[in-house]
Order: C-alpha cells, then sequence, then structure tokens
C-alpha cells in the first residue's frame, strides 16, 4: 500500500527541511517551513523595503557666487543677468549693477530704515543723558540705558545669567581704532579683574603691571569718579556707587587726564564716541 505524500520541503535551498505543516508565503508563492515562513527569513525576492530618503547631497545645495560668502541654499536663485546664484543677503550685487540707478529701488528702505533708526537712537539718547543729569529721573534712564545694552552686551559666557552687570564701555582717547562697546562682567569681579577684561575686548594695551608704565584704570562716566581696583563690582552696586548700564572709561593717568589730588577723571565728556 501506497502511504500519501505528507508535508513539504522548504523551498529555502540551504535548508530543504520536510516540515508536516508548511507555510505558504503570500508574496512569492513559495512553500516554507516554519523558521524560514516569514518573507524576511526567506530573502523573499518581493519584498519591497521601506524606502527612506537620504539627505540631500551637497551637489544638490546651491553655494553664494559672491566672494567670501559661504552661505548654501536649498532653492536656486539666479542672477537675472549674470545668471548666478546668490543668496538672499548678496542677491543685489554690485558686479551685475554698475549703474546705482538700478539697484536703489531695492535697497531704497534698507537705506530709508538705517537713516530712520539712526535719528532715532540719536534722539533716545540726548533725552537719555538730560535724564540723568536730573536726580529725579537718573533711575529710570539708568534702566532704560540698561534694556538697550543687555541685547548687545558681549561677555565671559560662563558667568550666570543672575550674576552678570553690564556697561558701555568707553576707550581711551589715545585708543582712535575702537569705539564704545556693550560688555559685562560678573558682580563678584573686582574692579581690576573687570579692567582686564575690558581692556582686551577693547583691543587696549594694559601695562599695570610694569613699573613706570601709565596705569590703566577705570572712570564712572557721569562724574569722572575713578573705582578702586580692589573693590568688587557688586559691592560697589549696593553702595550705589555703581549702577547696573551706566557708561564707564578706561584711561591711563597722567596729568593730561586725569586730576592729580582728586584722581578724578578730567573732560569725561570728550568720551562719546
Amino acid at each position: 500500500m501506497e502511504l500519501p505524500k505528507l508535508g513539504e520541503r522548504c523551498s529555502r535551498v540551504d535548508c530543504k527541511q520536510l516540515d508536516f505543516l508548511p507555510v505558504l508565503c503570500s508574496l512569492c508563492q513559495g512553500t516554507f517551513c516554519k523558521d524560514h515562513s516569514f518573507p524576511n527569513n526567506h530573502s523573499c525576492t518581493k519584498v519591497v523595503d521601506n524606502v527612506v530618503q537620504e539627505k540631500r547631497s551637497t551637489s544638490e545645495w546651491f553655494s553664494c557666487h559672491a566672494p567670501e560668502c559661504k552661505e548654501r541654499s536649498a532653492v536656486e536663485m539666479l542672477c537675472t543677468k549674470c545668471g548666478f546664484h546668490f543668496c538672499l543677503t548678496h542677491r543685489h550685487h554690485d558686479s551685475c549693477y554698475a549703474n546705482q540707478e538700478d539697484v536703489l529701488p531695492w535697497r531704497l528702505p534698507k537705506m530709508q530704515f538705517a537713516k530712520a533708526k539712526e535719528e532715532t537712537d540719536k534722539q533716545v539718547e540726548e533725552k537719555l543723558k538730560a535724564a540723568q543729569k536730573d536726580t529725579a529721573t537718573r533711575a529710570t534712564a539708568n534702566k532704560i540705558r540698561l534694556m538697550k545694552i543687555k541685547g548687545k552686551a558681549v561677555g565671559d559666557n560662563k558667568i550666570p545669567t543672575t550674576d552678570r552687570i553690564f556697561f558701555t564701555v568707553h576707550p581711551p582717547l589715545n585708543n582712535s581704532s575702537q569705539t564704545s562697546r556693550p560688555l559685562f562682567v560678573s558682580k563678584t569681579w573686582t574692579v581690576g579683574r573687570s579692567l582686564d577684561f575690558f581692556a582686551k575686548k577693547l583691543n587696549t594695551e594694559n601695562n599695570n603691571a610694569k613699573p613706570g608704565a601709565p596705569k590703566l584704570k577705570i572712570f564712572r562716566k557721569e562724574d569722572g569718579v575713578c573705582l578702586p581696583m580692589d573693590a568688587v563690582m557688586g559691592t560697589l552696586l549696593q553702595d550705589c556707587l555703581l549702577s547696573d548700564g551706566e557708561p564707564l572709561i578706561l584711561e591711563y593717568v597722567t596729568t593730561e587726564t586725569v586730576a592729580e589730588v582728586s584722581e578724578t577723571l578730567l573732560y569725561a565728556d570728550k568720551y562719546n564716541k
């Protein structure tokens, strides 16, 4: 008596196991044992992998044609005159617009805004100066000045936000290459340490460690009073000898800049740059 055919062998070449309960692959229609029944287990040729879109290659990014500009854009913006791609900042570049009348309509709004801002800033600064001379409005003027410089000030980012105090620091008169800068230091720093930091940021030569060299010191712009080098900035703040946001001056102590007896800065109103 001939025995009926029982089960089927796995279609996987390296298996061929006889399985009495074979599984039919719904994709390739092959018969497999339970170990190779899943499409991934028998390298099913009908499986469609999920297509993962690769990161855009660098060749698909468009580099700005302006000299020294490293800006790259995902969308190409070609100049209508030269055909090169330029970023948003340089889209109205001078190389293709020899006639300023061509580019003026695009630049006029920016120029008008810059001029209006300059005039407004000048008016605000004049009002702040007038307010600081009046004891009744001095505190409010300092708060407004502090708000103006907080967003621009630079300093040591390791200083906790709660310990930062802000100043507009003016360079010495003989340092014509530098202008005043908004800077912040720590309340825990001494005046001497703050001076070293201010001098570095304003590219001002500091020879305080050299015998016989003119000493660099910090003065209040309001009245020209010299800050003691060993005093702590936070203590001066608490004693109302210093205000957060007020302007300070770096200057060398000489007979032409500082009164010999009182060590008060002469001509403090000259430091307006």
